[in-house]
């Protein structure tokens, strides 16, 4: 099911009604199948894995020709993530998903800029994908070059700072409340 978040902005940037209407439509032309509960089953797989990932049991992920061939015909993705390019984040060894079973949209911060929110809505409507998980993680290089430009008045080149320009509102809200830690509470 697709809500709409009610405390947030994001009513202004993201076009629910459009993305509503295309998924109907899609349901309608039977090229989407959806379940009431498909995302309670996605989301219960993921966690397994984590669970999986957690217990340093093996993972045991589907990367024969015949699979690879069968993706590159076309992606069926089980669940989309916004997640930071961080190299030490990867969902799929993180979620004991292997390759084709997640839609990944990864930038510095885990911002949700407009190619974010366009990507995200291209996987809900275009390839169908039932659920969306925003993954965040401790020690956030991105958000520790955000807190400096905004406490230290430290400066990167100009395409740095876009990409942490979304940043800096959480910084400020967190304030000084949460100094001993800002990186991981903003």
């Amino acid at each position: 099911a697709l809500s709409t978040p009610k405390e947030d902005d994001l009513d202004e940037v993201v076009d629910y009604d459009f993305i509503r209407s295309t998924i109907a439509l899609r349901v309608t032309r039977g090229h989407i199948h959806l379940q009431e509960t498909l995302c309670d089953d996605v989301l219960a797989l993921l966690k397994e894995g984590n669970r999986r990932f957690l217990s340093d049991e093996p993972i045991t992920v589907q990367a024969s020709r015949m699979s690879r061939l069968r993706m590159a015909a076309a992606q069926h993705p089980i669940a989309a993530y916004l997640s930071c390019s961080d190299s030490r984040v990867a969902p799929e060894l993180l979620f004991g998903r292997g390759l084709g079973e997640l839609f990944i949209v990864r930038n510095a911060g885990n911002s949700l800029c407009s190619t974010a929110i366009g990507s995200l809505e291209f996987a809900v409507t275009a390839l169908g994908v039932p659920l969306i998980v925003v993954m965040g993680h401790e020690n956030c290089g991105a958000v520790r070059a955000a807190v400096s430009v905004v406490k230290e008045h430290y400066g990167f080149s100009a395409n740095i700072n876009k990409v942490l320009q979304p940043l800096y509102p959480a910084i400020m809200e967190v304030g000084e409340d949460s100094q001993h830690d800002l990186v991981n509470t903003a």
